[in-house]
């Protein structure tokens, strides 16, 4: 695998994560611990 090619998936999945993320803590609010990342 090409080095290009491996960052532009960490890239991919960060932002899947990150926007999956910000989706749960949307949906959950106050249920959502403020203890974790």
């Amino acid at each position: 695998m090409k080095k290009g090619e491996r960052y532009f998936i960490k890239k991919i999945i960060y932002s899947i994560l990150l926007i999956f993320m910000a989706a749960s803590a949307a949906g959950c609010g106050s249920k959502a611990k403020n203890d974790g990342p």
